[in-house]
């Protein structure tokens, strides 16, 4: 009797996935554009501790591949949610850059800073914020940096005027300092002093001074906040500084309640996070600490307590060390 059984499909073979630079779990998605050069980084990293050398381990045991210099390839995104790719010509490709004299352009592995309106619609379809309509979330790891020299910053995105007479100022809803990007889309208009001098400065002081603490640590000779004459004196290119063995994770999301006069947000929500580093030096999934904080506008911050991430085993020290860190920066 003839055998009547299909033979057996012959093997396929899938080609690897690209992989991307780790993000935490609570990352808006977004695609990550690698820049294509790098010079030769020198040594700048004292002893590491066993972390900084370790490929992080998910909870289902997969291990999270090395991220590989591309050049302009479109990414997955790994967090869950719609994959996203960078289209060119959109407004997300200059959300790399910056306005920084000493930033030309976003360290290789902070990667982009993306900021969204709000609305899953203008997300799926790589559409740029609406003018006329306020930024709702940002989200990016710091990049503390001086700011010395550069312009005045865009008009806010809303469209409406700042100044004086209104009592309000541009305000960048993610510091230059802290990495942003200075684009009309990163703007909001915020009372003046309260922006200026008030509590939003000191927030973003604070943000700042935590991630200069914990970004130096384990390197041999400082490097943060990052400034020309810093880079010059180590004779480093800005694409060549050396990945930190923490990152600081910023998020922010105004309100979309507004002060119909001014467009200013009414409060905002602020997330700060701290991961450390794999051994390429971009940043492992998950923060070791976070914290949280509920601001209205003209008014004191307010911070909830520090949440320990007791998902991720061990590093008692590190957890530690983080603890303190934003008790000494944030907590005023």
């Amino acid at each position: 009797m003839n055998d009547r059984r299909h033979p057996p499909h012959p093997a396929t073979v899938k080609p690897a996935p690209v992989a991307q630079p780790s993000l935490a779990a609570s990352a808006p998605p977004h695609a990550a554009t690698v820049p294509t050069a790098r010079a030769a980084q020198p040594s700048m990293r004292a002893a590491l501790p066993p972390h900084a050398a370790t490929v992080h381990r998910q909870s289902g045991g997969a291990e999270h591949a090395p991220t590989k210099v591309v050049q302009r390839m479109e990414i997955e995104s790994s967090v869950p949610f719609v994959p996203s790719k960078q289209r060119e010509g959109t407004q997300s490709e200059h959300w790399y850059m910056t306005a920084v004299p000493v930033l030309p352009q976003r360290p290789w592995w902070a990667g982009p800073v993306t900021i969204h309106s709000g609305r899953a619609e203008d997300f799926l379809r790589g559409n740029p914020i609406p003018k006329g309509r306020n930024a709702r979330q940002v989200h990016g790891y710091v990049v503390p940096c001086s700011t010395w020299g550069r312009l005045d910053a865009p008009s806010p995105n809303s469209g409406f005027e700042t100044g004086k007479k209104l009592g309000t100022d541009k305000g960048h809803l993610m510091a230059l300092q802290l990495g942003g990007p200075d684009v009309s889309e990163n703007i909001v208009p915020q009372p003046s002093n309260w922006q200026a001098s008030g509590c939003w400065r000191k927030l973003e002081k604070g943000i700042h001074d935590l991630a200069v603490a914990m970004m130096n640590k384990y390197l041999k000779q400082p490097i943060f906040p990052l400034s020309t004459e810093k880079l010059a004196a180590l004779s480093l290119d800005w694409e060549a500084i050396p990945a930190p063995a923490f990152h600081v994770e910023f998020s922010v999301t105004a309100s979309s309640s507004v002060d119909l006069s001014t467009q200013a947000p009414d409060y905002y929500n602020v997330n700060v996070g701290v991961s450390m580093a794999n051994h390429e030096g971009y940043p492992l999934p998950g923060s070791l600490a976070a914290w949280s904080a509920e601001i209205e506008s003209d008014k004191p911050v307010k911070w909830g307590t520090v949440s320990v991430n007791d998902r991720i085993f061990g590093y008692a020290e590190q957890k530690k060390m983080i603890r303190e860190a934003f008790e000494e920066h944030l907590r005023y």
